[in-house]
């Protein structure tokens, strides 16, 4: 469970994925 949030779509955080 990190705390590094990349928001691609808006309002969907996903967990560093790039």
């Amino acid at each position: 469970s990190d705390l590094t949030w990349t928001y691609q779509s808006p309002g969907d955080p996903t967990n560093s994925k790039n």
